[in-house]
This record gives structure tokens, sequence and C-alpha cells, in this order.
């Protein structure tokens, strides 16, 4: 019986001793190249301290020299002990496993495990080849292990636009460039969440920030593809890449698939130089090695109205975005040299209907004309004078809006003369006739004294004219 009693003692010593030391179990899940700190939960700094990985002692504290460093090459710089846990820098496939604190008892001055955890890798991993071409599928998969005691973890993915999906599996049928970027995967346990981060690049051709690009005669034009910066012309080879061109469909029809397509420019892969086919006046870039693919111009003209197609082909599919252009034009309706008192039709438009958010300005010449009134709708303004003047000469000017920024404009001269009518007319003439009444009046009278200054001699008409002297009768 009395041993029965000691026995129960010892029993409840022990317990009372694990209760007091506070022993503590938790699952930690990171991703190889991460950060771990171990923090036991209401640790007590003790003199003796001991860390083990594996059942392997890598550090070490006693009350004299403090943490030891560990000797291994494999931990050295990277396991640090401190008195409120262990620092794991920039994991490693082999870091993963158990991992326990263990002090010296006061009383038994044992070994005694404090703290436990399981460390698992988070594995995250893409099904096909990066980078992605745009329509292509995409799979990622998000895997980890878990102790059999322990319930399976809450795992779900968060997209680069910051949208949760479910699950371990993310999978898209046809990639686009929006699921480019950072995806992360969360592994929820307890409360606690892990994430690992993996990097999917998606190739697509990127037309700039709107397919609509606009021009005149007086402005320039730039018709814009490029490629994403992180992607290189060897990655595109490696995925199959057969040609780079440059198509284009003049205005009428807008439709790409309907209307004839002229080929601009076709890109050699191996020297990276556009060779122009019908380059209709316009100019290649010459930074292609760094994924620039535009097309540019100094001027517009009417005939660079039209869809332009700029076109990758791989051996599985076709990449391709198109740019519709519009050319600003004035049309002055009988024409710009107008005699004053005619009618004038002034139109600015573009040929197409325009979003809600562009609008056209006609400006006149001076100021003082901001008063007439415009007639507008979504595609042209109209500005109509039933009798112009010579003030409405001078350069109009037409300009695309969007927002408070201009796109473009085109400029027009106008020529106006004075209308001259059948009094000024008959006023004209009889001041001509005076004036030509008077000339002849002045020349007479300036011959006439001419003659009177310098009269003229006789001379004899005789039939027989003798020579001066006597004669003889």
């Amino acid at each position: 019986m009395k041993n029965l009693i000691h026995s129960v003692v010892f029993l409840i010593t022990v317990l009372c001793s694990m209760t007091v030391l506070g022993a503590y179990e938790e699952v930690v899940y990171a991703q190889v190249g991460q950060t771990v700190h171990l923090k036991p939960e209401n640790g007590q700094i003790k003199p003796y301290m001991y860390w083990n990985w594996n059942g392997i002692e890598l550090v070490h504290r006693n009350s004299l020299t403090g943490w030891a460093t560990p000797n291994a090459e494999k931990w050295k710089n990277r396991v640090t002990g401190t008195d409120n846990g262990l620092s794991i820098t920039n994991l490693e496939e082999g870091d993963f496993g158990t991992w326990t604190l263990a002090v010296l008892t006061d009383k038994t001055h044992e070994k005694s495990t404090i703290y436990t955890c399981h460390l698992f890798r988070i594995t995250v991993s893409m099904k096909s080849v990066p980078p992605l071409l745009a329509g292509e599928p995409l799979t990622l998969d998000c895997n980890t292990a878990t102790p059999p005691k322990n319930k399976n973890p809450e795992i779900y993915w968060v997209d680069p636009q910051g949208e949760e999906q479910r699950g371990r599996q993310v999978s898209i049928p046809k990639a686009t460039s929006q699921h480019s970027g950072q995806w992360t995967c969360f592994v929820k346990n307890h409360h606690k969440e892990s994430g690992a981060i993996i990097s999917v690049a998606v190739v697509d051709l990127a037309p700039g920030p709107s397919s609509y690009q606009f021009t005149s005669k007086s402005s320039g034009l730039t018709i814009p593809c490029s490629l994403p910066s992180h992607v290189t012309w060897d990655q595109l080879k490696e995925k199959g890449l057969e040609e780079v061109q440059w198509l284009f469909s003049p205005k009428p029809p807008g439709d790409l698939s309907n209307g004839p397509k002229l080929k601009l420019y076709s890109l050699s892969l191996e020297t990276l130089q556009w060779e122009a086919v019908q380059p209709r006046e316009l100019d290649a870039g010459t930074d292609v090695s760094k994924g620039d693919l535009s097309l540019s111009k100094r001027k517009g003209k009417e005939k660079d109205a039209g869809d332009y197609e700029c076109m990758m082909k791989f051996k599985t599919l076709t990449l391709k975005t198109s740019v519709h252009v519009e050319v600003l034009r004035i049309i002055a309706a009988p024409g710009t040299n107008l005699t004053s008192g005619q009618q004038l039709n002034m139109t600015c438009s573009v040929g197409a209907a325009l979003p809600s958010d562009m609008q056209l300005k006609l400006l006149p010449p001076v100021e003082s004309l901001s008063h007439l009134q415009q007639n507008s709708d979504h595609s042209s303004t109209n500005v109509i004078l039933p009798a112009v003047s010579t003030a409405h000469s001078g350069r109009w000017r037409c300009e695309l809006w969007q927002g408070g920024k201009k796109l473009t404009s085109e400029v027009i001269t106008l020529k106006i003369e004075y209308k001259l009518s059948v009094w000024m007319l008959v006023v004209i003439c009889s001041v001509v006739v005076i004036v030509l009444l008077l000339l002849i009046l002045v020349f007479i009278f300036y011959r006439r004294r001419q003659r009177m200054r310098h009269p003229g001699h006789q001379l004899c008409r005789c039939n027989h004219p003798k020579p001066k002297g006597f004669y003889k009768t």
C-alpha cells in the first residue's frame, strides 16, 4: 500500500512537471528559400537549452557562453538561436523535418523536450513549361505533407489581382496576360497561415493603352505592339516561334476577317531585323531585341486609315493584336479660297463613331469667333457660315480630345477676298478712265510746251533750189 502511494505521488509529480514546463507541439509550413522563426509558446529562458533537428543537436545555450553557432557548413550562418526561439534563413530542402527544443530540468538535470515543431515543405508547381503563350492552359498545384494525427490544412490560392481560388489546384483553360504575375498558395493550419509563391509569365502582344489610334496630316502616327520585358527571343524560339508580321486592311472594310490584308513587314528571326514588303511609308522600330514591334510615321495621310494587325505565329497557336487607325480631317465646302458673302460649310470628322469619352473641337482663327454655333454628334462637328467675311480668314484648327488629353489635331487655312459689286466696278472703271484722260492731257500739254520753246526753221521747198549768193539780173 505504501509503494502504491509512492507510485501515485511520483506520477502526479511527473504530470505536474510536464505542465509547468509547458510542452508544446505544432506544425509549420514553409517554402524553400523562405525564413522561418520557431518560437515556443510561453517559453522560459533556461540556463541550458538545446535545439535539435531530427534528433541531431545543432544549437545549444549555457549560462556562461550563451548560444553556440553550428559547426557544420550546412547550417553555418543560417541557423541562429535566440532567447525567443530559433531562426532558420534561406530554407533548403534538407531543412525540413522535426525540430525540438530541450532544456535541463532544475531537479533531475536531465534533458526534457518542451517544444516540438514539424516543419513541412510547401511545393508549388506549374505543369506547362514557362513562359506560357496566351491561349495555352494554365495549371498550378500546391502540395504539402501532414502528420498522420493532424487534420489536413486548408489550402487556397490568391491570383495576381488578389482574388481567392479555393483548392490545391488552379486550372485555367486559356491563360491571358491578366494571369501573369505572382500567385500565392496559402496553407492555413490552426489559425496560422503560411504562403508559397510562384511567378507565372504569360506571353501576349500588347497593343498599348487603346486599340484605337488617331492621326492627321498635321500629326504623327504610332501603331504600338510590344512583348513583355521579361520574355526573351530565345524563349519564344523554344516555344516554336515561326514568323512575325505586320498586316494591314485598308478602310473599308473595317473587319479584319473579311477585308484584304496587305503584308507590310516581316521579321527575320535570325537577325531580328524587319524586312519591308509593302511598308506604305511606315517605319519599323529598331528596338526589336527589347520587344518593341511598333510602327511609326511622321505625318499621317488619309490612306493610313484602316486596321493594322501585329501577328506572331507559333507551331501550336497564333498571337495577334489589332489597332484601328482613323484619320482626322477638316472639309471646307465649297473650298478654302472664297469670296466674302459666300456660304461655308466646314466639317471636322474622323469618319467613324467616337467613344462617349471623346469629343471634337473646331477652333476659329481668332477668339472673337468662338461664339460660332457648332453642331456635333458622335463622329463629327460642323460649322455653317451663311456669309463669310475676311474676319473668317486664317487657320482653323480641329482637335480630338479624350478626357483632358489632346489626341491629335488638324489645321486648314481659309483665304477670303472682298466681293466687288456692280456699283463698285462702275466707280473703279470711272476712276481708271479719268486717270487715263488726265495722263493724256498732261502728255499733250507737255509736248506743246516743248514745241513753243524750240520752234523749227522754215525750209525752202522749191523745185529747183539755187545756192546762196548774188545773182545777176
